[in-house]
């Protein structure tokens, strides 16, 4: 049981490793790490894999910055719903809007860190429109997250009733 206790902190620690680790590349490899991703996608939608490699590159060059700031709302999303599980366990306040609160908050507070990390990484920027990205990301998956586990709760007291 100590275990459940303790897994949203791990998974937190993790996810904002992670996060540290992608910060902590140069522009170069960074930008490298994500058109290659970007051009995995490409390829794999059926209705562009199959166009010339000109077009593709056009494509690509497109959407690349669409797919950085995906990635970015993704691992923040990430992080705030493991921040909400953190801050539920420790019991770290009396409602679930505080507790979601509270993980937003940590979440912006990492996402400003970030930013002013990345400042000191060569090629790179602290931009604060990343840091309301961020912070939305937070925000989205800890609110989806709430919504979802309720909406599983509801339905499995309708199941049990039955």
């Amino acid at each position: 049981m100590k275990i459940i206790r303790i897994l949203p902190f791990i998974i937190t620690a993790a996810v904002m490793s992670v996060i540290f680790m992608f910060s902590s590349q140069s522009k170069a490899v960074s930008a490298d790490l994500s058109e290659g991703l970007t051009v995995k996608i490409v390829n794999t939608v059926p209705v562009i894999k199959d166009k010339p490699p000109e077009v593709k590159r056009e494509i690509v060059k497109d959407i690349h910055s669409c797919i950085r700031k995906c990635a970015h709302f993704l691992l923040f999303s990430l992080l705030g719903i493991s921040a909400f599980l953190m801050f539920a366990v420790m019991k770290y306040g009396n409602t679930e809007q505080r507790k979601w609160l509270y993980a937003i908050i940590f979440c912006a507070v990492y996402a400003a860190v970030d930013e002013l990390h990345q400042m000191f990484v060569p090629g790179r920027s602290g931009e604060l429109g990343d840091i309301i990205l961020d912070t939305a990301g937070a925000m989205a998956g800890s609110t989806v997250f709430i919504n979802v586990r309720d909406a599983i709760i509801v339905m499995y007291k309708r199941f049990k009733k039955n």
